[in-house]
C-alpha cells in the first residue's frame, strides 16, 4: 500500500526516527515542529500502532461534509443558466439567497423556520448613560464628588 505524504507529515515521520535513533528528545522534536510535548506524544503514540499510516491525515481520500451535493448544484447552476444569466457572482448570491428564502417561506408558510433577524444598533444608540449624569450641568460627576478648594494658610 502507497501512502501519499505532505511536506508536513514527511518532516513529522523524519523527526520521528531521529528520536528512534535516540538523536533527538521528545522535547527537542516538539519545538523543531512548532507543537507541543504532549502533542508529540500523541503523535508517537499513533505512529506507534499505526506506523507511517497513522501520521497521515484522517480525513485524507475522504468527502467533505461541508460539500453541496451534486444535484442542488446543478439547479444552481440551471437557475444561473436561466433566469440570472449575466449577473455577477455577488449579485447572484443576493439572489439566490431572496430565491431561498422566498422557497422556504412557500414550503413552510406557517413555521418560520429562519432565524429572527437581530436588532442593529448604531454606534450612539449603543452608548449608555454614564453613572451620574443628569445632563444638567454636573458634566457627569456625582455629587460631593467635586475637588474641594485647596486650605488656606495663615
Amino acid at each position: 500500500m502507497y501512502l501519499t505524504m505532505n511536506t508536513k507529515e514527511r518532516e513529522r515521520l523524519k523527526v520521528i526516527h531521529r528520536i528512534a535513533n535516540n538523536e533527538l528528545s521528545i522535547v527537542n522534536a516538539a519545538m523543531s515542529l512548532s507543537i507541543s510535548e504532549r502533542q508529540m506524544y500523541r503523535i508517537l503514540l499513533r505512529h506507534r500502532s499505526k506506523g507511517d499510516a497513522g501520521l497521515i491525515h484522517k480525513l485524507r481520500g475522504k468527502v467533505s461534509l461541508h460539500r453541496t451535493e451534486p444535484h442542488i448544484r446543478q439547479q444552481v447552476a440551471d437557475l444561473f443558466r436561466q433566469k440570472y444569466h449575466g449577473y455577477g457572482a455577488t449579485l447572484f448570491a443576493e439572489k439566490l439567497e431572496e430565491f431561498m428564502k422566498r422557497t422556504i417561506e412557500c414550503i413552510h408558510p406557517d413555521e418560520t423556520l429562519l432565524a429572527p433577524v437581530a436588532e442593529v444598533f448604531t454606534r450612539k444608540e449603543m452608548k449608555r448613560e454614564r453613572a451620574g449624569s443628569s445632563r444638567g450641568g454636573s458634566r457627569g460627576r456625582r455629587p460631593g464628588n467635586f475637588r474641594k478648594p485647596p486650605r488656606k494658610s495663615t
